[in-house]
């Protein structure tokens, strides 16, 4: 009597090398030069690595993990395990709080049991990293996450202060250039800005000549008193008023013709 064959086991001794990141994920992670963070955020499920800096910093340190297997040309099974290796890494610093000396004892055994020697048998064991690439992974180790040990922890374990301060900015802005289709040749742009000057000059002596325009009404006035009184004395409310009017009339006839005088040689000049 045959004893029934027993189930056959296809599992490779690699396949738990997958628990952490599987062979799906590093697919969809694909093999461009940048690691892309939100797939990257969401196989973590770190969604909000954007608005959260914890989440952000173990996110970048995955993400220069992977970027370290794939510079390596590691396969998957190997960057598999180095992901696993720095995820035990990250949570003996962050949550077990354990030492620099623990740690480096921790990476050294990670590196002999787990990623060099896997057990495809007791007398053949399966080696998964050579003895440069395991050089190559604590040099790495050494200069990025043991580096900055302490800074992860304290990360970690201090209490995100957040400031917020607020101020208002004076920012002074250049004027925007005049559109190209307004520009002149240089001699008509002299000639304008030759003409913007007498305009210039004009108004100041206009505003100068009513100065003293005023300041000569005002002598004309002090002048003109004694006489109204001489010859307004016995004159009626109505009689007085109409003398002024005269003599105010007389000045303003006066300082219109002066004007327009001016006017006139200031029409002359831009005309010729």
């Amino acid at each position: 009597m045959e004893e029934p064959e027993g189930e056959v086991d296809d599992t490779s001794p690699l396949d738990g090398l997958f628990r952490d990141i599987s062979r799906a994920d590093l697919q969809r992670l694909g093999g461009s030069a940048n690691i892309d963070m939100d797939v990257l955020a969401e196989i973590m499920h770190l969604e909000n690595y954007k608005s959260t800096s914890r989440s952000a910093i173990v996110l970048d340190l995955f993400a220069s993990v992977l970027l370290f297997a794939r510079d390596s040309r590691f396969s998957a099974e190997q960057a598999a395990a180095l992901f696993s290796l720095f995820k035990s890494l990250h949570d003996a610093a962050i949550v077990e709080r354990a030492s620099l000396d623990v740690a480096l004892e921790r990476f050294r055994d990670e590196l002999n049991e787990r990623t060099m020697t896997l057990g495809a048998g007791e007398h053949d064991p399966l080696r998964l990293f050579s003895l440069s690439e395991l050089a190559a992974i604590a040099d790495f180790a050494s200069r990025t996450f043991f580096q900055h040990y302490r800074l992860y922890q304290l990360a970690f374990k201090a209490p995100q202060q957040q400031t917020m301060v607020s101020r208002r900015l004076v920012l002074e802005v250049a004027l925007r250039p005049p559109p190209h289709a307004d520009a002149v040749l240089e001699d008509e742009w002299l000639e304008q800005e030759a003409r913007r000057k007498q305009d210039l000059e004009a108004i100041v002596a206009s505003a100068s000549r009513g100065k003293e325009m005023e300041a000569e009404l005002d002598r004309y006035l002090d002048r003109a008193l004694p006489t109204l009184i001489a010859v307004t004395e016995g004159f009626g409310r109505a009689d007085l008023v109409r003398v002024t009017e005269e003599a105010v009339r007389e000045f303003i006839a006066d300082y219109q013709s002066g004007v327009e005088a001016e006017l006139r040689q200031r029409e002359a000049a831009l005309l010729d």
